[in-house]
């Protein structure tokens, strides 16, 4: 019988346990971008059968999170396992992108994904609805390679707010075809993400340049006939206490500049785009349709003062269904009075900033 112990790291991706990956390591820890890595480094697996990355990935963070699955795992342990997810139909072909979302929403998360620019028509695909557990039909988004720095150094910085990627490994080099992965940090200096590959019998945990790692998301996924891309997860507020998602991303803060005030939003600083990547991703778990079209009424009454094109291109990617979410932020750093649901947002959007004052 043929048999293969691991493959190769291939070039430019760097081995995490190396010389070199140690030392971005470190790197990378002294500046605040290895938060998740922890989280992440309990719980890591190695994928129970060849075709189950998606399944082991999303054990993985569940696990991560600290999420109950109110089921025996082995007597009298509750724990979270390939087999265990709820929802899930465990074929030999693994899960495509969409079912992946779908199936984190089914077992008490919260879940966005994000396809790259490469092939349009993608968001017009919603994420089917499962009886079992009732949701709201979720679009899946587009991200630029910016929009998807921001949110790989947002996970990085926060506990309790994870990256999944699903590339192309023939992009990376690499032999097969699309795989699933955690993301658990990132290094600035080399502008490389930590990816905790789940096939460790085929290849080790490695740093990966963000561009390239972006670019294999561009492949199509021939099962699907779509691109592939990452995924956000959060634990449930619908299930959880809202603690549990709240902290602040003090790195962020502690680089941005004081005092913040409108004129920082003509060019605004690159640690702004993570906070909100995470602050409007919350926005999604308690907004319905109907709030959202409410809250898009309030902000056309809002004075139209003029941000940078950046920060605009950035929030049409990350929430769409608000055209003028720019506005929520330049309320944030004014003081006045403001009707529901707009106080509510804007002292969330203060309070993430470490602005000072709330409105009333």
């Amino acid at each position: 019988m043929v048999s293969l112990y691991r493959k190769k790291l291939p070039y430019p991706l760097v081995s995490f346990a190396s010389n070199q990956g140690k030392e971005i390591f470190k790197s990378a820890l002294l500046e605040g971008n290895m938060e998740t890595y922890f989280e992440l480094g309990e719980q890591y697996v190695t994928q129970a059968r060849p075709e189950d990355c998606g399944v082991s990935s999303l054990v993985m963070v569940l696990n991560a999170l600290g999420i109950d699955p109110g089921k025996i795992w082995k007597q009298p342990w509750r724990w979270f396992s390939e087999e265990l997810l709820s929802c899930q139909n465990r074929s030999t072909q693994g899960v495509l992108f969409h079912e992946f979302v779908r199936i984190a929403l089914c077992n008490n998360t919260y879940a966005m994904g994000f396809y790259p620019f490469v092939q349009k028509g993608i968001n017009s695909m919603t994420i089917s609805d499962c009886s079992l557990h009732p949701h709201p039909q979720i679009e899946l988004r587009y991200a630029s390679l910016d929009t998807f720095r921001s949110a790989v150094i947002a996970a990085s910085r926060r506990s309790r707010f994870h990256l999944v990627v699903n590339s192309s490994r023939k992009a990376l080099n690499q032999t097969g075809e699309g795989h699933f992965s955690p993301v658990a940090g990132y290094h600035s200096e080399s502008d490389m993400c930590l990816v905790m590959d789940v096939a460790r019998f085929k290849y080790p945990a490695y740093w990966c340049p963000v561009p390239l790692l972006y670019k294999a998301f561009e492949n199509t996924d021939p099962d699907s006939g779509n691109c592939r891309g990452f995924i956000l997860l959060t634990r449930s507020e619908k299930h959880f206490a809202k603690v549990c998602t709240a902290s602040l991303d003090m790195i962020s803060l502690k680089n941005l500049p004081r005092p913040l005030e409108v004129s920082v939003l003509q060019n605004p600083p690159q640690d702004l785009f993570p906070i909100l990547v995470y602050y409007f991703f919350q926005i999604y778990e308690g907004f319905s349709p109907e709030k959202i079209l409410t809250l898009n009424q309030k902000l056309n009454q809002v004075e139209n003062l003029e941000v940078s094109e950046s920060l605009k291109n950035f929030l049409s990617e990350v929430v769409p269904e608000i055209p003028q979410a720019y506005k929520l932020i330049l309320l944030a750093f004014k003081s006045c009075k403001l009707d529901s649901p707009l106080k509510e947002l804007v002292n969330q959007l203060k309070e993430q900033l470490g602005l000072s004052f709330r409105v009333s």
